[in-house]
């Protein structure tokens, strides 16, 4: 019954309401149905329980006005009002201690309004004995008090009815809510006590909601202003290069060579343009920054970027990952599901290393670039697609179009527009700027403090062969900051690159490139002692791809 569930209610405040459990008891309370005569019955044979429940429908209307809030100087307004409402005092204060420090920040006459010198009409001694003990206290009349009448405070304003809840928000702030009466003895019940008791817990909730509400909303603003700043600054610089005749650099890629200001300023032009992308160059060039500087600087850059290896997909789940599927297409299939391609509409797909999609899907894949339709397996509804293609594989396309590997047609349609990575032996004099920017995303990833590299660490990562490009550097640094103690100043700890795989011989001088790409990986394997993983990272290629050449030639 009505009045069984108000006082359940009373218990939780009494014992710390939080405010999900306050909205989930008034949206108990206030969706009861209407009582029954026998409810009625028993709620008419004792007035306590009216009262009880009036009592709880009234603070939950205080704790929904109050947390509605969210201007902190109106919510101690809020409680103030509240708390005279509550007691029917005369007078409302509400006192806030910060770091030892008090502020009377509210006061409120029931009828004049706002007091002027709130600080002047309490009583500090009573404040400070309530503040120090955490506990309410009610006088009926503070002059006569045996403790308290004495306080200068008291004799001096002549109190009477004082009734003050003390409130814990955060540590170093607390608080309390005084009431008084001047003119009548005895003028707070038990009753009013409770409530403002209630009242204070709900006050501290509130409160503490509205300054964090604050705080967010301030480190936004300062948010957007370095926002502001940073891409002011960015366009000077931008500019500056412009008219200095320099290439603007696309974001994500790291180099100021003149290799990759060729590379930077190809993005620039690519971006602009609807047109597929493929991206070429070596395993752990930066194919895929350089795809997503595409898609940062083209006009889809707010729509999504969605990124798949296709050599890490096993080929039967390849075209549900592309196409998407519904539910009961196949076994496991209990739902509809999104695809690749419309999970990118509006935006850029990365489809890295796309000479391992399978022959039977790369007309799949043409048809949906050339029509922006598609369904997903299993399905018969037509959906419409709209996404920019950027491609990227370490491999010729067209050797291996003319070998019968991969589709002729959608070559011509991938190369569209091509950027070539160059390796990092082609562009050395980036490995010190590479260094730095690895240095700083460490010290952003722990938290630490930024380290250096003294100029002979950065000479010898400079002179060594880099097989593994960029990715590889990246982890040499990683390797160099978890063996040093502070910066970067031995260059005895730079490791020299693995031995490289047995070239293998044939005779004639010349085979194919898939017979060439046989028996290196083979090699590898043997050199490694079959270690697959080993191979791969002695190759520069993924792991998956020895896997799927191994299985297709029947050695895996």
């Amino acid at each position: 019954m009505a009045h069984a569930l108000a006082r359940e209610w009373l218990s939780l405040v009494q014992r710390g309401l939080t405010e999900v459990e306050a909205a989930r008891a008034r949206e108990t309370l206030l969706g009861l149905p209407d009582p029954r005569p026998d409810d009625l019955a028993v709620l008419d044979r004792t007035e306590t329980s009216d009262d009880d429940d009036m009592d709880i429908i009234s603070l939950l209307d205080i704790n929904r006005r109050l947390v509605a809030q969210e201007d902190l100087p109106a919510l101690l307004g809020e409680i103030v009002e509240s708390a005279l409402s509550v007691t029917r005092a005369e007078r409302g204060f509400l006192i806030l201690e910060e770091d030892g420090e008090l502020a009377f920040d509210t006061a409120r006459h029931s009828r004049r309004g706002d007091l002027g010198e709130p600080e002047s009409e309490v009583s500090r001694s009573i404040l400070t004995k309530v503040l120090a003990s955490g506990t309410t206290l009610r006088l009926s009349n503070a002059v006569d008090d045996p403790l308290l009448g004495a306080a200068p405070s008291v004799a001096q304003l002549d109190l009477r009815s004082i009734l003050v809840a003390p409130f814990d928000v955060d540590d170093g702030l607390r608080g309390a809510i005084y009431v008084d009466h001047r003119l009548r003895e005895g003028a707070f019940s038990e009753r009013a006590e409770r409530l403002l008791d209630l009242l204070a817990g709900q006050a501290a909730l509130a409160i503490r909601q509205a300054r964090r509400l604050h705080e967010i909303r301030s480190l936004n603003r300062q948010l957007e202003q370095r926002v502001v700043a940073r891409e002011a600054d960015l366009a000077s610089a931008r500019r500056a290069l412009r008219e200095a005749g320099a290439v603007v650099p696309t974001s994500g890629l790291v180099g100021s060579s003149e290799a990759m200001q060729r590379v930077h300023a190809l993005l620039r032009r690519c971006a602009k343009a609807p047109l597929p992308v493929l991206v070429c160059g070596p395993s752990g060039s930066g194919k895929e920054l350089a795809a997503r500087a595409l898609h940062a600087e083209s006009e889809r850059s707010d729509g999504p970027f969605v990124s798949e290896n296709c050599a890490a997909l096993p080929p039967s789940l390849i075209e549900s990952e592309l196409f998407g599927y519904v539910k009961g297409a196949f076994t496991g299939a209990d739902r509809d599901r999104a695809g690749l391609f419309e999970r990118a509409h509006g935006g850029t797909l990365f489809l890295d290393e796309i000479g391992e999609l399978p022959l039977e899907l790369q007309a799949k894949l043409l048809r949906v670039i050339e029509t922006g339709e598609l369904r997903r397996v299993g399905g018969t509804r037509t959906v419409t697609v709209d996404f920019r293609l950027v491609a990227a594989t370490n491999r010729d396309l067209h050797t291996e179009a003319a070998e019968g590997r991969f589709r002729a047609d959608l070559v011509y349609r991938l190369d569209a527009l091509r950027v070539d990575m160059p390796a990092l032996a082609q562009r050395t004099e980036d490995v010190p700027e590479l260094v730095e920017h690895f240095l700083d995303l460490e010290a952003a990833r722990s938290g630490g403090p930024r380290r250096h590299a003294a100029k002979e660490v950065l000479r010898a990562l400079c002179q060594r062969p880099w097989p593994g490009n960029v990715r590889e550097l990246s982890n040499e640094v990683a390797r160099l900051c978890v063996l040093s103690e502070g910066d970067l100043e031995d260059p005895e700890l730079v490791r020299a690159p693995a031995a490289a795989a047995v070239a293998p011989t044939f005779e004639g001088g010349v085979c194919s490139l898939a017979e060439l790409e046989r028996r290196a990986i083979l090699a590898a394997l043997e050199q490694t002692g079959g270690d697959k993983r080993k191979a791969a990272e002695l190759l520069g290629i993924s792991r998956a791809k020895v896997y799927q050449r191994l299985k297709e030639w029947g050695e895996g």
